[in-house]
């Protein structure tokens, strides 16, 4: 006996004429840490003995075993849904939702990613044993037509005490026992894609949630540039006003400033305007005319190569002091849209994968 998640597997032998049954069975999914699985066995073997005889009552017996041990399977996903509908918050069947405070962090409260692993997890567990269960039942269904053989006839005929169970019953008995545990696998199909569902809607208000707050920063992003936008109309119009005011001024100062110069310098005592012919010689601007000159050149000089050095120091520094907010304003953005990306990709993952367990629950259920 072998098939997609069996248990055991066994060759059989049966001597017609002594209607013996060699068998050796071997147990393929148990760890030696487990308890004896022969016991059962041998417990089911006792409790049939007038059975003995019959060919097909050790396939019966461990089929029967085998619906007993995928009985137990779903007992422990069971514990394992009722463990995940807990943690979900959402839904707990039979039971009344406690603690409803609890939902107004809902869904950031959870780890969505891993109770939506959880779930399909459980999800294909419960596949396997619908389909092993299925497979144990039509099994059972065709093991009596190996007891249709003449050679079988002697056996068949035996008479019993009354109420005594025969094949039949143990076959009618072990198939309700299938078709009970498959109506409970489907019932727990059910709530655990109620509960895919739910994680798959809790992932789509995580990415609704980002996208709102992306949006509402953007819209403050927005509204901060509209406003420095009309700041710096403002700041424009003010130094157009000032850049006016400072045109006239130069305007008005050179217009002014030559007249002004050679006002100041004709009214040196250098010149002397009245002096007549007869006095100095007819000279009219003084010989000690050049000391003006010699010290007026320098000065102008080096007032002008001072402000010149204090206008490239200056420089110097306002723009070294510019490249490195620039360079720290760039890594601030840097490191804001590194994550950002970080948690669009992870949201965007989280979905999809949502998105696709919940198809794969979908299909496995169909």
């Amino acid at each position: 006996m072998s098939a997609l998640g069996a248990p055991c597997s066994y060759p059989q032998t049966y001597d017609f004429s002594t209607k013996w049954t060699t068998a050796l069975v071997a147990w393929t999914e148990f760890s030696p840490e487990e308890e004896d699985h022969h016991e059962p066995l041998t417990h089911l073997l006792k409790l049939n003995h007038n059975l003995w005889s019959r060919a097909i009552f050790l396939p019966i017996t461990i089929l029967q075993r085998y619906v007993h041990f995928y009985e137990e399977q779903y007992s422990d996903n069971k514990s394992r849904l009722w463990d995940l509908e807990h943690d979900v918050g959402i839904t707990r069947a039979g039971r009344e939702l406690e603690g409803a405070e609890e939902l107004e962090d809902w869904p950031g409260s959870i780890d969505v990613k891993a109770l939506t692993a959880e779930a399909h997890a459980i999800a294909a567990d419960l596949l396997i044993i619908a389909e092993t269960l299925d497979w144990a039942r039509r099994s059972i269904l065709e093991l009596p037509n190996m007891d249709v053989y003449p050679h079988l006839q002697g056996a068949s005929n035996q008479s019993f005490p009354p109420g005594t169970p025969t094949t039949g019953m143990l076959i009618h008995e072990t198939v309700d026992l299938a078709e009970g545990a498959e109506r409970s696998i489907k019932h727990l199909q059910q709530r655990c894609q109620i509960q895919a569902n739910v994680l798959y809607s809790a992932a789509s208000q995580t990415d609704n949630i980002i996208a709102r707050d992306y949006s509402r920063i953007a819209q403050e992003n927005s509204a901060l540039a509209q406003r420095s936008n009309e700041l710096n109309l403002r700041i424009a119009g003010s130094t157009k006003k000032d850049s006016i005011a400072m045109m006239a001024f130069t305007s008005i100062t050179a217009l002014f400033l030559p007249r002004s110069y050679i006002s100041s310098l004709f009214s040196m005592d250098m010149f002397n305007w009245m002096a007549s012919a007869a006095e100095n010689e007819g000279r009219v601007v003084s010989t000690r005319f050049w000391i003006y000159w010699a010290v007026t050149v320098p000065l102008t000089t080096t007032v002008m190569m001072g402000w010149y050095v204090w206008y490239r120091t200056a420089d110097a520094a306002w723009r070294k002091e510019a490249k490195i907010e620039m360079e720290k304003e760039a890594a601030d953005n840097d490191a804001e849209d590194e994550k950002n990306e970080d948690v669009e990709g992870g949201c965007e993952k989280s979905s999809i994968r949502s998105s696709r367990r919940f198809q794969s629950v979908k299909s496995g259920k169909t």
